[in-house]
C-alpha cells in the first residue's frame, strides 16, 4: 500500500475524512507528550506494520485477513452491567476517555482472531458508541440497527474464562474505501484503563465452541505471559532493523563529551509535532512547540543505527514549566529539578541539519519496568530550510559523529 500525493485536493479528502471523534480518539491513544512520531517521508500504514514483529505485539494489516466466522466460538455478555474502563488513558497528562457502560443485555460475539488472541464485539455497543461520535450527532440513522455505523468499531479483547485485557479499535471497512490501502487497521491492546476484577463476562450461548478458544493453548500462554507487564510487551517489538523501535533508552546513551554542542544559528520557531492524520497526533493541526533559541545549548544524548539525538537542558526547562509539572510542582522544572515526564530531542546530521523530534520518557519520572521508550520519528511538521544548527564548541569532535556510515 502506498499513499499518493499527487493533488492536493485528494490529500484533502483524505483530511476530511478524518475528522470524526472517534478517529480522533484513537489517534490520541497513548503516550504523555506524543512520544510516537513518524516515519521519514510519508508514511503508510503498512509501514507501520513492517516495523513491528508481528508476533503477539503491535501490528498493522487489512482486518479481514483475521475475521472468523462468530457461529464457531460462543457468545458473551458481562456477568452485570459494568462501567467500562477509560480508553487512552495517559495521567497525569489526562484521565482517557469515558467509554459507553457495558450493559448485561448486549450480547457479544467473537469477530477476530489474531495471534492466538480473541476479539469480541456487540453490535449493541456499537450502536451507542457510535451514537457519542460525530455520526451520532450529524448523521444519527448511522447509528441505527442497519446502519453503516462509526468509522471505528470498539472491540475487546477477551480470554475464554470470559476475562477482558484491552479494547481494540477497528475501522470500520465500508467507510474507508480500499484505494490507497485505507481497509488497514491497528492491532494494539489499549489497556490503559482499569481493567481490573476480572473475568467480567461469562458465556451465554454456544457454550460448547469455547474448546475453540481454548485450542491453541501455547498461543494462550504466550499472550497471557507478554500481557503481564508493559515491559515484556515492549521487549517483544523492538525491531533493530525498522526506523522505530522499543528499547530502555539508557542502552543508546553516550557521554556528550564524546561530541560536539550544537546552537541553532538564530532564533527560529520549532516545527510543530504530530501534524494532520499521522497516528498519536495531539491535534488536526499538531502541538506547537517551543521556540528553538539561540542561546541553547544542544549536545547530543543517544546514538543508534546511525543517528544522533540532542537534548537542550534550557530547553527541557523551557518545556517542562508549560506541562503539569510547570503549573502544580514548578520546582521540578528549575536546574537540578526532576523535570518534566517526557523529554523532547531532536535528530540531527553532522552538518547541523535537523529531521525530526523524538519524545523520551525521563526515567527519573518512571517506575522499573515502564522505562522503554519508542524511539522514532516525528518529521510531520515544516522542518524545511536546514540547516538550523551549528557546532559552536567541541566541533574537533564531530569527526565521531561522521565515522559512522
Amino acid at each position: 500500500m502506498q499513499i499518493l500525493s499527487s493533488t492536493r485536493q485528494i490529500i484533502n479528502a483524505l483530511m476530511a475524512r478524518s475528522r470524526h471523534a472517534k478517529q480522533r480518539r484513537w489517534v490520541q491513544a497513548s503516550l504523555a507528550a506524543v512520544m510516537m512520531a513518524t516515519l521519514n517521508g510519508c508514511p503508510t500504514m503498512a509501514d507501520y506494520g513492517a516495523a513491528t514483529s508481528g508476533n503477539n505485539s503491535d501490528f498493522v494489516a487489512p482486518h479481514e485477513q483475521f475475521q472468523v466466522d462468530s457461529m464457531d466460538y460462543p457468545v458473551f455478555a458481562v456477568i452485570q452491567d459494568h462501567i467500562a474502563p477509560r480508553s487512552n488513558v495517559n495521567y497525569p497528562q489526562n484521565n482517557g476517555r469515558e467509554m459507553p457502560a457495558l450493559k448485561e443485555n448486549y450480547r457479544w460475539q467473537v469477530t477476530h482472531k489474531v495471534h492466538g488472541e480473541y476479539l469480541i464485539g456487540s453490535e449493541s455497543f456499537d450502536q451507542t458508541s457510535c451514537s457519542w461520535t460525530k455520526d451520532g450527532r450529524d448523521h444519527p440513522e448511522h447509528c441505527e440497527p442497519g446502519g453503516i455505523g462509526a468509522e471505528y468499531l470498539d472491540r475487546i479483547y477477551v480470554y475464554p474464562d470470559g476475562s477482558a485485557y484491552a479494547y481494540g479499535y477497528l475501522k470500520n471497512t465500508p467507510r474507508w474505501p480500499h484505494w490507497f490501502g485505507k481497509d488497514e487497521t491497528w492491532f494494539r491492546h489499549d489497556d490503559t484503563g482499569d481493567w481490573s476484577g476480572q473475568p467480567w463476562f461469562e458465556c451465554v450461548a454456544r457454550c460448547d465452541k469455547l474448546k475453540n478458544m481454548s485450542a491453541d493453548r501455547d498461543a494462550q500462554a504466550l499472550v497471557q505471559k507478554v500481557n503481564k507487564s508493559t515491559a515484556a510487551i515492549h521487549k517483544s517489538v523492538i525491531n533493530v532493523d525498522a526506523d522505530y523501535f522499543t528499547i530502555r533508552q539508557e542502552k543508546l546513551q553516550v557521554d556528550p563529551m564524546d561530541y560536539p554542542v550544537f546552537a541553532v544559528s538564530q532564533d527560529r520557531e520549532a516545527p510543530r509535532a504530530g501534524v494532520s492524520g499521522k497516528i498519536f497526533t495531539p491535534s488536526w493541526f499538531g502541538q506547537k512547540m517551543l521556540p528553538l533559541k539561540k542561546s541553547y545549548r544542544w549536545r547530543v544524548t543517544h546514538k543508534f543505527h546511525g543517528e544522533y539525538l540532542i537534548g537542550s537542558k534550557q530547553y527541557d526547562q523551557a518545556n517542562c514549566r508549560q506541562t503539569v509539572d510547570g503549573r502544580d510542582q514548578p520546582e521540578h522544572c528549575e536546574p537540578g529539578g526532576i523535570g518534566a515526564e517526557i523529554l523532547n530531542r531532536i535528530y540531527i546530521h553532522p552538518d547541523g541539519s535537523a529531521y525530526a523530534y523524538a519524545f523520551l520518557k525521563n526515567t527519573q519520572r518512571w517506575p522499573p519496568g515502564k522505562q522503554e521508550t519508542l524511539l522514532r520519528h516525528d518529521d510531520s511538521g515544516d522542518w524545511s530550510g536546514q540547516p538550523w544548527f551549528e557546532c559552536v564548541a567541541r566541533c574537533d569532535k564531530l569527526k565521531n559523529m561522521r565515522a559512522d556510515p
